[in-house]
């Protein structure tokens, strides 16, 4: 979804596909069913259906002009057999003022009632009642089809709030996010940073960054406000730095609250990447049992998602590599989009990229391997999954001016489109030895 419009194909048609039992019981698929599809939405184009060739510049999103179910009599299929079968219709029953219609679309009416005015939010031992009063009425199935359907909808969205607060993650909070969201529409036409109490600067950051505030707003985002996953549950010790938190990293799959999907915990064990502080450390391991007929084991480089027991590591990483304030707990919301890498239960790199800055475009915010793991091609694995997790759409990053990343990703295919002087400014610290200036690369699709 982009900004309210759904691709025709892509999202309609995977929908009714999806649930064509559900929406079309009995009726078999045609060979051109896709572009019946099309018709239904050209046809209806100024009543019923919003195309996005004026506001994303391409006729193949649509959305609806209005969030009510449609009346039956709106949508029809244009079909020879839906048309023989209206006409002898009319034939038959001369006296009737309307005739029988085949519908593709049956809207659902809902059943919730309207809100009364100072309604409060639940509390989570309200909460709990509600979802044991809606799973009882699922399990004596004392519900209709169409209410059966927002009920479990509103079991989903119930056991997700219950999930989140045994992680430790922060719920849902629409005022927020329209915040963020007016926030990030500021940032195209004003200061960057007047905003930031943190990293206010006194030097002018120029026009280039204006004209990029939309990618500053996703790193002012993926700034420190207030507490955080590391600082509210998870303890910032050396120790767990150093060899991660313990039961806390279970190996189970988990679904993706970005896209839904299924997620194995682990992308790749890869046994054959030797880095050189690996390299080390078998020669020391090797050393210490010499004298032994015993071989040492030989521990993967693991790639996996991005899990809640991360964030500590992975926020003092990149702390440490770029700059202070770094949390990345937002990450947690599209774990799709992101790459841990460890050895064992020590986190040595990371990389994220948030989805859906413009309606076919994705932007790199963050990727670094600790300097001790680095020429074995860890980097360049992260880039490409990444790449691959969002095909059909272009990807943009910035890289510093002095960065020699900028090698690698010239090897992956980014062209240089601009030069932005003075990006990093409100970011760097004056002690950074970094350069403030940066290249805009676009990966085009």
């Amino acid at each position: 979804c982009t900004r309210g419009y759904f691709h025709w194909k892509d999202d309609v048609c995977k929908f009714i596909e999806a649930n064509w039992n559900r929406l079309l019981p009995g009726k078999a698929k045609s060979s051109r069913w896709t572009a019946q599809v099309s018709s239904v939405l050209s046809a209806n184009a100024s009543s019923l259906y919003l195309s996005g060739a004026k506001e994303l510049g391409t006729p193949n999103w649509w959305k609806m002009t209005r969030c009510e179910p449609p009346p039956l009599r709106s949508i029809q299929i244009q079909s020879k057999s839906n048309r023989k079968r209206m006409r002898a219709t009319q034939r038959d029953d001369s006296t009737s003022s309307q005739p029988k219609r085949d519908f593709l679309f049956k809207p659902v009416v809902s059943f919730c009632p309207t809100l009364a005015e100072g309604v409060a939010p639940l509390r989570p031992h309200q909460e709990e009642a509600l979802l044991e009063q809606v799973s009882l009425l699922l399990d004596v199935r004392a519900l209709n089809p169409s209410q059966r359907i927002l009920a479990r909808r509103l079991t989903r969205k119930l056991k997700l709030r219950e999930r989140k607060r045994q992680l430790g993650l922060p719920l849902f909070d629409l005022d927020k996010v329209v915040s963020r969201a007016l926030d990030g529409m500021r940032s195209c036409t004003v200061d960057l940073h007047s905003s930031d109490v943190y990293y206010q600067r006194k030097r002018n950051v120029g026009k280039a960054v204006a004209k990029h505030g939309n990618y500053s707003g996703v790193l002012n985002r993926l700034l420190a406000e207030g507490p955080s996953v590391d600082s509210c549950n998870f303890p910032i010790t050396f120790v767990h730095r150093l060899m991660g938190v313990g039961d806390l990293a279970t190996c189970e799959e988990f679904v993706s609250p970005y896209t839904g999907r299924r997620h194995k915990p682990f992308i790749l064990h890869d046994y054959e990447s030797r880095p050189l502080k690996l390299k080390l450390l078998q020669e020391i391991v090797t050393f210490r049992n010499r004298n032994k007929s015993v071989t040492p084991l030989a521990f993967p480089v693991d790639f996996c998602y991005v899990r809640p027991w991360h964030i500590p590591a992975v926020n003092t990483l990149c702390r440490e590599f770029f700059w202070s304030g770094i949390d990345l707990t937002e990450c947690l919301q599209y774990p799709d989009f992101s790459v841990v890498v460890l050895y064992r239960k020590l986190v040595i790199g990371c990389a994220f990229m948030t989805p859906d800055v413009q309606y076919d475009e994705a932007y790199i915010s963050f990727v670094v391997v600790h300097p001790d793991w680095r020429g074995a091609g860890i980097g360049t694995f992260m880039i490409y999954h990444l790449i691959q997790t969002c095909r059909g759409k272009d990807v943009t990053l910035h890289v510093s001016a002095s960065n020699s990343a900028m090698l690698i990703y010239q090897k992956l295919g980014f062209k240089a489109e601009e030069f932005v002087v003075d990006f990093y400014e409100k970011y760097f610290p004056a002690s950074s030895s970094e350069c403030r200036h940066a290249f805009f690369l676009r990966l085009r699709r």
